[in-house]
């Protein structure tokens, strides 16, 4: 199967007056018609910046500085601006992490699902109401001849989040990009959304970037992931092989953080806490040289003060360590 969405060698800048900060520093991933893959990492790594260089819209003082976005055969990003906006809402959409602040509050619910219908699709405004209802309806809102008239703060949280993916979808987009969209939801409403997705994504057929800083949500929800560190990739691979038999010592951490079962079982035994990776994400204006997780790091050696490459540890296994 092809891909429909290759990230080659992407670099996206912030020019700040302290310096410049490396947000997205050469990173590549590839992501193939109709498959899910994940991006993984604490709040501070990049991802959403990946999600928004993808999506053409990052503003100064950050810049896509190199690097190449090619959806569907073309680089998107030697694109004009007139193309870039015919494929973005259109061949490509995105889930924001905040349904309140993406929601504009004084239109209807229905008047933001048919904009991008308007603007994309050769429809009448009758068809596109039609539409609207009917992506109501297929996200799971109830009553949605009457709900369409809403305006967004007559709905819940979960509400709102399915009409963000009401929106992303009315176009029948080819990639689906979801920026942690389950953020601030109960974990039932965060289920629900996460399955109506993958109900979605098999009906329409489209691929899934999935952007979150769970684990958990990757290995229910993805067929490839990578770990983000510092603006860096330093893991990829299928969602099996990171997950039983990570190579990042990084990735190692994320999952030995991750509360399980039997620690609920036997708290009043053992009294301990969950492990915690040491320290913290260093800031993008002064990342220390080599390794940049070298700071956290168990495995911490010698060598680890020059950078190390990117290498396939084994068969479509890739990691950023000198220690495997």
């Amino acid at each position: 199967m092809e891909n429909l969405l290759d990230v080659k060698n992407l670099k996206t800048y912030f020019n700040l007056s302290a310096g410049i900060a490396k947000a997205v520093d050469d990173i590549s991933f590839s992501i193939k018609r109709g498959d899910s893959f994940g991006l993984v990492g604490e709040s501070g790594c990049g991802k959403s910046v990946t999600a928004l260089s993808i999506m053409r819209l990052i503003q100064p003082p950050g810049e896509i500085a190199g690097g190449e976005i090619v959806f569907n055969g073309k680089d998107i990003l030697r694109s004009s601006d007139e193309e870039i906006r015919n494929i973005r809402g259109d061949k490509i959409s995105m889930i924001f992490q905040e349904p309140m602040t993406s929601l504009n509050p004084v239109f209807t619910v229905g008047d933001q699902i048919t904009e991008a219908m308007r603007v994309h699709l050769d429809i009448s405004k009758k068809e596109a109401y039609d539409r609207a209802v009917d992506m109501l309806r297929l996200v799971g809102i109830p009553a949605a001849k009457r709900r369409i008239n809403d305006y967004p703060n007559q709905l819940s949280g979960g509400m709102r989040q399915r009409v963000m993916i009401a929106i992303a979808l009315s176009c029948s987009p080819s990639l689906l990009i979801a920026d942690e969209p389950t953020t601030a939801l109960d974990v039932t409403i965060e289920a629900q959304i996460l399955e109506l997705i993958n109900d979605l994504k098999q009906k329409l057929g489209m691929a899934v970037l999935l952007i979150t800083h769970d684990l958990g949500i990757v290995a229910e929800n993805t067929d490839n992931v990578a770990v983000m560190y510092a603006g860096k990739i330093v893991e990829y691979s299928t969602v099996r092989k990171v997950l039983s038999t990570p190579r990042h010592p990084y990735t190692t951490g994320l999952l030995q953080s991750l509360p399980s079962i039997s620690d609920a079982e036997h708290d009043e035994k053992k009294k301990g806490r969950l492990n915690a990776i040491a320290g913290v994400v260093p800031h993008l204006l002064n990342l220390p040289g080599g390794c940049l997780f070298k700071t956290r790091c168990p495995l911490k050696k010698k060598i680890c003060d020059d950078p190390p490459p990117f290498k396939e540890v084994e068969a479509g296994h890739y990691a950023r360590c000198w220690m495997v």
